[in-house]
Protein backbone atom coordinates (compact mmCIF):
# COMPACT_ATOMS: atom_id res chain seq x y z
CA UNK A 1 0.00 0.00 0.00
CA UNK A 2 1.39 3.36 -1.04
CA UNK A 3 1.57 5.77 1.92
CA UNK A 4 4.23 8.10 0.50
CA UNK A 5 3.74 11.86 0.46
CA UNK A 6 3.27 12.04 -3.33
CA UNK A 7 0.36 9.57 -3.23
CA UNK A 8 -1.14 11.36 -0.24
CA UNK A 9 -1.03 14.63 -2.20
CA UNK A 10 -2.65 13.01 -5.25
CA UNK A 11 -5.43 11.59 -3.06
CA UNK A 12 -6.02 14.83 -1.21
CA UNK A 13 -6.43 16.71 -4.47
CA UNK A 14 -8.77 14.05 -5.92
CA UNK A 15 -11.75 15.84 -4.37
CA UNK A 16 -14.35 13.79 -6.25
CA UNK A 17 -12.99 10.58 -4.75
CA UNK A 18 -12.58 12.08 -1.28
CA UNK A 19 -16.22 13.22 -1.36
CA UNK A 20 -17.38 9.62 -1.97
CA UNK A 21 -15.52 8.20 1.03
CA UNK A 22 -17.66 6.42 3.56
CA UNK A 23 -15.20 4.92 6.09
CA UNK A 24 -15.09 1.14 6.10
CA UNK A 25 -13.03 -1.23 8.25
CA UNK A 26 -9.54 -1.51 6.76
CA UNK A 27 -9.52 1.94 5.14
CA UNK A 28 -6.17 3.70 5.32
CA UNK A 29 -6.00 7.45 5.73
CA UNK A 30 -3.63 10.24 6.73
CA UNK A 31 -4.03 13.31 8.88
CA UNK A 32 -4.66 16.48 6.86
CA UNK A 33 -1.51 17.89 8.47
CA UNK A 34 0.49 14.78 7.52
CA UNK A 35 3.91 14.95 9.15
CA UNK A 36 5.58 12.03 7.39
CA UNK A 37 5.63 9.93 10.56
CA UNK A 38 3.69 6.74 11.25
CA UNK A 39 1.46 8.43 13.83
CA UNK A 40 -0.02 10.51 10.97
CA UNK A 41 -1.25 7.39 9.13
CA UNK A 42 -4.23 5.39 10.38
CA UNK A 43 -6.42 2.36 9.72
CA UNK A 44 -10.15 2.62 10.34
CA UNK A 45 -11.38 -0.33 12.40
CA UNK A 46 -15.10 0.15 12.87
CA UNK A 47 -17.96 2.16 14.26
CA UNK A 48 -18.79 0.28 17.46
CA UNK A 49 -21.91 1.03 19.55
CA UNK A 50 -21.27 1.95 23.18
CA UNK A 51 -23.82 -0.16 25.03
CA UNK A 52 -26.20 1.64 27.35
CA UNK A 53 -25.12 5.11 26.28
CA UNK A 54 -26.55 5.32 22.80
CA UNK A 55 -23.25 6.65 21.45
CA UNK A 56 -21.00 5.16 18.83
CA UNK A 57 -17.26 5.08 19.07
CA UNK A 58 -15.08 4.98 16.02
CA UNK A 59 -11.84 3.09 16.44
CA UNK A 60 -8.74 3.91 14.48
CA UNK A 61 -5.24 2.53 14.81
CA UNK A 62 -2.16 4.45 13.80
CA UNK A 63 0.65 2.66 11.98
CA UNK A 64 2.56 2.37 15.26
CA UNK A 65 -0.30 0.14 16.53
CA UNK A 66 -1.82 2.60 18.99
CA UNK A 67 -5.61 2.27 19.16
CA UNK A 68 -7.49 5.57 19.34
CA UNK A 69 -11.21 5.51 20.17
CA UNK A 70 -13.11 8.60 19.04
CA UNK A 71 -16.68 9.63 19.76
CA UNK A 72 -16.86 11.48 16.48
CA UNK A 73 -15.07 10.61 13.27
CA UNK A 74 -14.75 13.69 11.08
CA UNK A 75 -13.76 12.79 7.52
CA UNK A 76 -12.76 16.38 6.83
CA UNK A 77 -9.77 15.96 9.18
CA UNK A 78 -8.31 13.12 7.11
CA UNK A 79 -7.18 12.18 3.61
CA UNK A 80 -8.43 8.81 2.42
CA UNK A 81 -5.77 6.73 0.67
CA UNK A 82 -7.73 4.29 -1.49
CA UNK A 83 -6.15 0.89 -1.95
CA UNK A 84 -5.71 -0.56 -5.44
CA UNK A 85 -8.73 -2.87 -4.99
CA UNK A 86 -10.92 0.08 -3.96
CA UNK A 87 -9.88 2.09 -7.01
CA UNK A 88 -10.57 -0.90 -9.26
CA UNK A 89 -13.98 -1.32 -7.64
CA UNK A 90 -14.83 2.30 -8.49
CA UNK A 91 -14.06 1.64 -12.15
CA UNK A 92 -15.88 -1.72 -12.15
CA UNK A 93 -18.95 -0.19 -10.48
CA UNK A 94 -18.91 2.58 -13.06
CA UNK A 95 -19.15 -0.09 -15.80
CA UNK A 96 -22.06 -1.86 -14.09
CA UNK A 97 -19.89 -4.83 -13.24
CA UNK A 98 -20.33 -7.49 -15.94
CA UNK A 99 -17.31 -9.74 -16.52
CA UNK A 100 -16.99 -8.74 -20.18
CA UNK A 101 -16.89 -5.10 -19.18
CA UNK A 102 -14.37 -5.87 -16.42
CA UNK A 103 -12.03 -7.40 -18.96
CA UNK A 104 -12.63 -4.44 -21.26
CA UNK A 105 -11.72 -2.03 -18.45
CA UNK A 106 -8.57 -3.97 -17.65
CA UNK A 107 -7.51 -3.73 -21.29
CA UNK A 108 -8.47 -0.04 -21.24
CA UNK A 109 -6.16 0.42 -18.23
CA UNK A 110 -3.27 -1.18 -20.13
CA UNK A 111 -4.05 0.75 -23.33
CA UNK A 112 -4.28 4.05 -21.43
CA UNK A 113 -0.75 3.66 -20.05
CA UNK A 114 0.60 2.31 -23.35
CA UNK A 115 -0.77 5.42 -25.11
CA UNK A 116 0.20 7.99 -22.48
CA UNK A 117 3.37 6.38 -21.15
CA UNK A 118 3.93 5.77 -17.46
CA UNK A 119 5.43 8.85 -15.80
CA UNK A 120 8.73 7.99 -14.18
CA UNK A 121 7.56 9.80 -11.03
CA UNK A 122 4.82 7.19 -10.46
CA UNK A 123 6.17 4.50 -8.20
CA UNK A 124 3.12 2.41 -7.24
CA UNK A 125 0.13 0.65 -8.70
CA UNK A 126 -2.09 2.83 -6.49
CA UNK A 127 -0.80 5.92 -8.29
CA UNK A 128 -1.45 4.32 -11.69
CA UNK A 129 -4.94 3.18 -10.71
CA UNK A 130 -5.80 6.53 -9.12
CA UNK A 131 -4.87 8.28 -12.37
CA UNK A 132 -6.83 5.79 -14.45
CA UNK A 133 -9.85 6.07 -12.13
CA UNK A 134 -9.81 9.87 -12.36
CA UNK A 135 -9.53 9.55 -16.15
CA UNK A 136 -12.41 7.07 -16.46
CA UNK A 137 -14.82 8.67 -13.99
CA UNK A 138 -14.01 12.39 -14.12
CA UNK A 139 -11.96 12.92 -17.32
CA UNK A 140 -9.07 14.38 -15.34
CA UNK A 141 -5.33 13.84 -15.50
CA UNK A 142 -2.49 14.49 -13.04
CA UNK A 143 -0.32 17.32 -14.34
CA UNK A 144 2.23 19.42 -12.46
CA UNK A 145 0.96 18.48 -9.01
CA UNK A 146 -2.78 18.80 -9.65
CA UNK A 147 -5.80 17.29 -11.38
CA UNK A 148 -6.98 19.06 -14.51
CA UNK A 149 -9.61 18.45 -17.15
CA UNK A 150 -8.20 16.33 -19.95
CA UNK A 151 -7.69 18.01 -23.30
CA UNK A 152 -10.90 17.94 -25.32
CA UNK A 153 -13.12 17.30 -22.26
CA UNK A 154 -15.66 19.73 -20.87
Amino acid sequence: MDCRPDYIEMCEKAEEIQAKWYPQPGDIFADKNYSGFSDSLHIYLDNIPTWGKGLDRHYIVDMAGIRKPQREFRKDQYIWLPRQDQLQEMVWTHTEGTYNLLATKLFAFLDYWREHGVPISFTSMEQLWLCFTMHELYHKEWVNGGWREESGQK
